[in-house]
C-alpha cells in the first residue's frame, strides 16, 4: 500500500442479528509529507452481490432454453 498498490479484500461477516452482509474493504495510501498514512475504506456490496446471483440465473435459464429450442427443434 505505501508504495502505491490499493489492495482489495471481499468479506461476508455475520452482523449481531445473525444476517450475513457482504463487504468490501479497500487499502490505499494517503499524501502526507512526514508521515506513512493509510486509508482503509469499508463498502457494503449485499446489493451487488445480490444482483450478480440473479444475473447468473438468467444467464443459466437462458442457455437452458437455448439447449430445450435446439432439442425441440432436432
Amino acid at each position: 500500500v505505501l508504495e502505491g498498490e490499493t489492495p482489495v479484500f471481499d468479506f461476508t461477516l455475520v452482523d449481531a442479528h445473525g444476517r450475513e452482509v457482504h463487504c468490501q474493504t479497500r487499502l490505499s495510501r494517503l499524501p502526507a509529507a512526514d508521515r506513512r498514512l493509510i486509508r482503509m475504506t469499508t463498502t457494503d456490496i449485499s446489493e451487488l452481490k445480490m444482483l450478480q446471483e440473479k444475473v447468473r440465473r438468467a444467464d443459466k435459464l437462458a442457455a437452458v432454453g437455448a439447449l430445450a429450442a435446439g432439442v425441440a427443434h432436432e
